[in-house]
């Protein structure tokens, strides 16, 4: 499935993860030095920069999450239960993500994404492979 991440905000996240001196441990506890993104599915799809430390918060701070400051996310425009009935974007998640999880997406992947003119990037996500429509 298609799902559409508004461009200036990803941008913002991958700033982030480039400009962080130091990163955190991937989920299969692997050290890693190199900017890059995650995909999550869990409640909607969203992009975040979970590596850079410390984190990029919601209110444009670096820190810890908090519950009245969690950190900085891109919700997928057609997944985002923020803005969308629970029915609709429960069922785009599992249509396209399938069970909760995360991908971590380099750089360099990102990078390449944002350069395709529009306002938003395009990613190309199923239970398999996430790619981007360049």
């Amino acid at each position: 499935m298609r799902l559409h991440f508004l461009k200036r905000d990803v941008q913002t996240l991958l700033e982030h993860s480039k400009k962080s001196e130091r990163y955190a441990s991937t989920y299969e506890g692997e050290r890693t030095k190199r900017p890059q993104l995650v995909i999550v599915g869990d409640e909607g799809i969203y992009l975040m920069s979970t590596n850079g430390k410390p984190s990029l918060l919601e209110d444009g701070v670096l820190g810890e999450p908090t519950p009245d400051n969690p950190a900085f996310v891109v919700f997928a425009k057609e997944c985002n239960p923020k803005t969308l009935p629970f029915e609709e974007w429960r069922r785009i998640k599992e249509q396209s993500f399938g069970s909760d999880g995360v991908y971590f997406l380099g750089a360099d992947f990102i990078e390449a994404a944002l350069l395709k003119p529009g306002e938003y990037i395009q990613l190309e996500v199923t239970e398999e492979e996430i790619d981007a429509l360049y």
